[in-house]
């Protein structure tokens, strides 16, 4: 039966064992690395840097939960992070971090005002009763 079993797996001629074999590679090789918008800090230890991140990502449609460690981190903040994608049995899908970056840079503030004053503003004028219909291509009057 053993004899059978090695023979399936390709170790009787190999001589290496099954754990070698079926082993996966390193995690450096599987790293990836994300871009993307904080919409939302859910979760931020001071004492560690510890974090829990709902990002809107480059390459992805939804949100995305980011887990890592940031000394200092708020929603509107750019990061980059490497790291690999891990299914908690508890949470989902989630990005672990191995390195992550926040970058505050003009650019990218201005970025995160100017869609959060074109949200604003679809907001106003729907309060108003003026729907998107009644503005130009670009939002306007």
């Amino acid at each position: 039966m053993v004899g059978l079993l090695r023979n399936a797996l390709g170790l009787a001629r190999t001589g290496g064992s099954a754990l070698s074999r079926l082993s996966t590679p390193p995690a450096s090789s599987r790293q990836e690395v994300l871009a993307g918008l904080v919409e939302r800090v859910t979760f931020h230890n001071v004492e560690n840097g510890f974090c829990i991140l709902r990002a809107k990502a480059r390459g992805h449609r939804d949100l995305v939960t980011v887990v890592g460690h940031a000394a200092v981190i708020s929603a509107g903040e750019w990061i980059t992070a490497s790291g690999d994608w891990v299914n908690d049995r508890t949470h989902g899908l989630q990005f672990k971090a191995r390195f992550m970056r926040g970058s505050d840079s003009d650019a990218n503030h201005s970025a995160a005002d100017a869609e959060r004053r074109r949200m604003a503003a679809r907001a106003r004028r729907e309060r108003s009763g003026k729907g998107a219909s009644d503005c130009g291509a670009d939002g306007r009057r």
